[in-house]
């Protein structure tokens, strides 16, 4: 029998659901899938910083988990919250969303979420991601296939804009996924070829929630506790996925509940580099740590110099050992007292 369980229609609010972000007007907010970032050593160092209401994985593909890849019990790994967490898998074909939903059903996961908004170039080349809307009947097909895999699932969709920054085409789209048992989606409301640099629009996200009786939400954008207030405040998302931000600041989402946490920047990263070394299989500690300090150094005042010296390391010893000699050198970076605009 499944593990998953499909969320009712109406839920009623009791303790035990209430989000946890009801400082920011009662909108959950989750930690967003991101590839080589939200493994369980990072959901295990938020959690520690107070958690958020949900967690994915980061994007998983469904084909190699089939073929049984030799690294599939890390990718497949839940914790620190099993019951909080979605898997979120990238696929080619209708036929491996269905496999990989009967292969996960029993592990205990808050659902499943389908990658159908990943815009990198080799993952569209391939016909994943983003690619899924120049597809669309097979794109209904495949969410068919999940829901006939898992019919009690909880089952979701990340989409982007697509190839325009319009929405009658991405609203077409995700009304035809919704006919086939979707329970909520998420938008990250940029178009396959805009730079990171370029904001999400997030009127994207109003627009598309009143055509659609499913819960949508936001992705994109946060970069502070002050900046997802002024988002949460204008457009009223169902929730809130932030992810660079919470690798920038893995206690962003304690400090949007308002909690008064002191966060220390080296003991953070210490302790980063401990659980990468627990949660990940040797092989990927170098490629990890160092996608992780990409983003974590960048509010420091010499963050890049810091992360191009890092990048010349290969072992998580010497990786920590410059981490501390910087804060040596910088320690009025160690203790950050304000939240990022």
């Amino acid at each position: 029998m499944s593990a998953f369980t499909r969320p009712a229609t109406t839920q009623p609010q009791t303790e035990s659901n209430l989000p946890r972000s009801s400082f920011l007007t009662a909108t959950p907010l989750y930690l967003a899938p991101m590839v080589t970032l939200t493994h369980a050593g990072v959901r295990h160092l938020i959690e520690e910083y107070g958690g958020c209401d949900r967690y994915y994985t980061e994007m998983i593909s469904a084909e190699a988990i089939c073929a049984r890849s030799e690294f599939r019990r890390w990718y497949l790994d839940l914790q620190p919250a099993p019951e909080r967490t979605m898997y979120q898998f990238l696929f080619r074909d209708p036929e491996a969303v269905a496999a990989v939903v009967r292969e996960v059903a029993d592990r205990g996961a808050l659902g499943i979420d389908l990658n159908m908004g990943c815009s990198a170039p080799h993952i569209v080349r391939g016909g994943g991601g983003i690619a899924w809307m120049r597809r669309p009947d097979e794109a209904r097909r495949a969410v068919a296939a999940a829901r006939g895999a898992a019919p009690h699932a909880r089952l979701s969709v990340k989409l982007r804009l697509g190839e325009q920054r319009a929405i009658a085409q991405v609203a077409e789209f995700a009304e035809a996924l919704c006919r086939e048992g979707l329970d909520e989606l998420t938008l990250h409301p940029k178009t396959r070829g805009e730079p990171e640099s370029r904001p999400a629009d997030w009127r994207f996200v109003v627009e598309l929630q009143e055509r659609l009786a499913v819960p949508v939400n936001a992705s994109g954008g946060v970069t502070s506790v002050e900046s997802l207030r002024r988002k949460i405040d204008r457009f009223q998302p169902a929730a809130v996925m932030i992810g660079r931000e919470a690798v920038r600041s893995p206690w962003i989402f304690a400090h949007a509940r308002g909690e008064q946490l002191e966060a220390d920047r080296r003991a953070a990263a210490d302790r980063f580099l401990e659980l990468l070394s627990q949660y990940q299989p040797a092989e990927f500690h170098p490629t990890r740590a160092k996608r992780f300090f990409q983003y974590y150094t960048q509010p420091l005042r010499w963050g890049a110099r810091l992360f191009q010296a890092l990048k010349k390391y290969t072992t998580l010893t010497e990786i920590k050992e410059q981490i501390h000699e910087y804060f040596e050198n910088h320690p009025e970076d160690r203790f950050p007292n304000e939240r990022r605009l």
